[in-house]
């Protein structure tokens, strides 16, 4: 006999037409779904029934079994067969009652909606097709789920709402306490037994995305994760934010991934200026070089800024969003700027200063020079600072005031390098890490010949590699009397 779906029997219409015809209040699209659950949970319960049956069997073998050793002297073989029958009988009671508590619990476990669906069953009998449709319809059974739905369908969406804040919070605290994805599934699967709700991988409890919309730039890949979508996150995680208008620093740079590969990712992130909160990501780059094309690189950030200064709604609230800044070292910012790099004559983004080729470097003599402004900026009147049009001119923001100066490269690295050397008496000069140590009797750059032992050499070769956040220190507690290995 073919299999067919229950919508398409013509038993459906004459069970309808029965529970219409008592409970006109009932709709079909109600009838239909607690004859469904009904099917559904079917198989649980003709399991549950054959359990009783046979508990029901092997009651009675044992009451003979009582009734024979009350009645009859037997002798011993027979009183040892019937002892080890009464042995396998209660062995069999025993694995009834394990595997008929697994089921009740199983059952029990389900919602209210599914005790009401049992509830049904008991009443409904549908043994065959050809049988009484009068005798497959309970009428009671249909006016109790009728005066019961609205409480049921109100307790399920209790227990809905309940499971997801559970979820919910249980995800949240996974990322605020940066607990591994392997820590978090086995934390799942001991939970899973008591919250049958919860998923078993953490990818499914974080909701990790496992696809992106992702485009070609030059040899690498580029995905955008959109800024309007993580100003509505930050507030909605900030309800006392108040301002109409947001205030947005970003910052675009490099980041390599590996010392044995060019791999390196350049993100596009973002931070709330007139808050407090966290950076967030609007876009990732990841290739073996620099994002070229740069406007195909900046194209949807560009695109999404400029449909943002227009307002967007959340929370039956509009909001505006303006640049505060650009926050960029210097590669960085002459990269997206499309100006002259680091070292170049005409490399300051603040002043028109030319510089000066001496002893090896580019150096800036003047202090008084005419300033930048946003107007020459755009219209590039000064031809030798510019390689070209940078994607950033589409905004509407000032190219020069909203580029602050890089603080790592200039103070940290750049100023308090220079104290640090003359503290320690290092002369300047750019061949030390060419030196060899073998070699004790090197030049300056000025040609004077200067003699140093190898533990000096090491000592400054340590003092020229560290790093800005070791400047740093330096420029806020002093210059201590002796420094560690």
């Amino acid at each position: 006999m073919t299999r067919r779906a229950f919508s398409e029997l013509n038993l459906r219409q004459v069970i309808l037409q029965a529970a219409l015809t008592t409970t006109p209040k009932a709709t079909t699209n109600e009838i239909d779904g607690f004859i469904k659950i009904w099917l559904k949970y079917s198989p649980k319960r003709l399991q549950l029934k054959e359990m009783q049956n046979r508990k029901a069997r092997r009651q009675r073998v044992a009451q003979e079994v009582a009734s024979v050793n009350q009645n009859f002297h037997v002798n011993n073989n027979v009183l040892n067969a019937i002892s080890s029958n009464g042995a396998h009988v209660e062995s069999c009671n025993q694995n009834f009652q394990v595997n008929n508590n697994n089921v009740l619990n199983a059952i029990s476990s389900n919602d209210a909606h599914v005790e009401s669906c049992i509830d049904f069953s008991e009443n409904i009998r549908l043994d065959n097709q050809d049988s009484d449709i009068s005798e497959c319809l309970n009428l009671t059974t249909f006016h109790q789920l009728e005066l019961n739905y609205g409480t049921t369908t109100a307790n399920i969406n209790d227990t809905h709402t309940t499971n997801e804040d559970f979820a919910l919070k249980l995800s949240q605290w996974a990322v605020s306490e940066k607990v591994s994805h392997v820590a978090v599934t086995k934390l799942l699967h001991i939970l899973v037994p008591f919250h049958p709700h919860l998923p078993l991988d953490s990818r499914t409890l974080l909701c990790t995305p496992i696809q992106f919309k992702s485009k070609q730039v030059g040899d690498g890949q580029y995905v955008h994760m959109g800024l309007e979508k993580a100003l509505k996150k930050f507030l909605r995680q900030n309800k006392n934010f108040t301002d109409s208008v947001i205030k947005i620093s970003f910052n675009i740079d490099g980041l390599p991934l590996f010392k044995s590969s060019n791999l390196q990712l350049w993100p596009i992130l973002g931070l709330v200026k007139n808050s407090v909160g966290k950076p967030f990501v609007i876009g990732i780059f990841c290739g073996a070089s620099k994002p070229k094309p740069l406007n195909l690189y900046l194209e949807d950030f560009i695109d999404e800024f400029n449909s943002l200064r227009n307002g967007f709604v959340e929370s039956n609230k509009t909001y505006f969003i303006e640049c505060d800044s650009f926050v960029c070292d210097a590669p960085a910012k002459a990269f997206i700027k499309c100006v002259k790099s680091p070292g170049g004559y005409s490399c300051c983004d603040k002043c028109t200063e030319v510089g000066e080729y001496i002893n090896g470097r580019v150096v800036l003599r003047g202090l008084v020079s005419r300033k930048r402004t946003n107007e020459s900026f755009r219209l590039q009147l000064d031809d030798d600072h510019h390689l070209g049009n940078s994607p950033l001119l589409a905004l509407d923001i000032d190219m020069v005031n909203n580029f602050p100066v890089d603080y790592m490269h200039n103070v940290c690295l750049g100023i308090m390098r220079c104290l640090r050397c003359a503290y320690d008496d290092i002369p300047r000069t750019s061949l030390w890490d060419k030196v060899d140590p073998k070699n004790v009797l090197i030049q300056d750059v000025s040609g004077a010949p200067m003699m140093i032992s190898q533990e000096r050499l090491f000592g400054i070769k340590l003092i020229l590699k560290m790093s800005s956040s070791r400047m740093f220190q330096v420029r806020l507690w002093g210059y201590p009397k002796k420094y560690p290995s």
